[in-house]
């Protein structure tokens, strides 16, 4: 499975919701990291305030992706021509 085909939805269209999650789950491990080096390296006060953001992003970015996965199982409706 490529990343293209996992950001698309049931119909085969580009998820934003998809996008914005995994790019905010990215951005949480980014962010992870550099949390990582910093306290290895120098002493931070405030990081608890920055795991917290971390936490922010990924609670953020896994319900986007929640959503699209929820998507999946409800059944689409037909819409009906009128004219």
């Amino acid at each position: 499975m490529s990343l293209g085909t996992m950001l698309q939805d049931a119909d085969g269209n580009t998820s934003s919701k998809r996008v914005v999650g995994f790019s905010m789950i990215g951005f949480a491990m980014l962010l992870a990291l550099i949390l990582f080096i910093s306290c290895a390296f120098l002493e931070l006060k405030n990081s608890p305030t920055m795991i917290e953001i971390i936490d922010s992003f990924l609670y953020a970015g896994t319900s986007l992706l929640g959503i699209g996965v929820l998507e999946r199982f409800v059944p689409k409706e037909k819409t009906k021509n009128i004219s």
